[in-house]
């Protein structure tokens, strides 16, 4: 789960200060939602490894937050969506290999820059 927040968190400031969008009260920084991106990266390693007894809820509680980041006027609801985009991609990211086959994932360089690689570890 750790792992996740950090892939969630990095990438969002990351995007955060590249944009550089405005909130709705008018405060800095709006796009993408941290708080949606961390709760939904939470509830998509809690449903890949304990299935969707415990994803459900914990989706919702992320959905929860992402609608009251809407209800305080913090963030459009672009930001938002795209947040809980983000992290249900690094909850997935970090829980690649989950099913038969297991995979490393990690950063690539190539000639004029760079990408990720996905590599087969073996199966079970």
């Amino acid at each position: 789960m750790i792992r996740a927040q950090v892939v969630a968190e990095t990438t969002t400031l990351a995007i955060k200060y590249s944009v550089g969008r405005v909130r709705p009260d008018g405060t800095g920084y709006s796009f993408p939602s941290g708080h949606a991106a961390a709760t939904f990266a939470t509830a998509t390693v809690l449903e890949r490894h304990f299935g969707w007894k415990v994803g459900i809820p914990a989706y919702l509680v992320a959905s929860y937050v992402a609608a009251s980041r809407l209800e305080n006027r913090r963030h459009y609801l672009s930001d938002v969506a795209f947040g809980a985009a983000l992290g249900i991609a690094a909850g997935r990211t970090v829980t690649i290999g989950r099913g038969a086959a297991r995979f490393a994932v990690g950063p690539m360089a190539t000639e004029g820059g760079g990408g990720v690689s996905f590599t087969l570890i073996g199966q079970r």
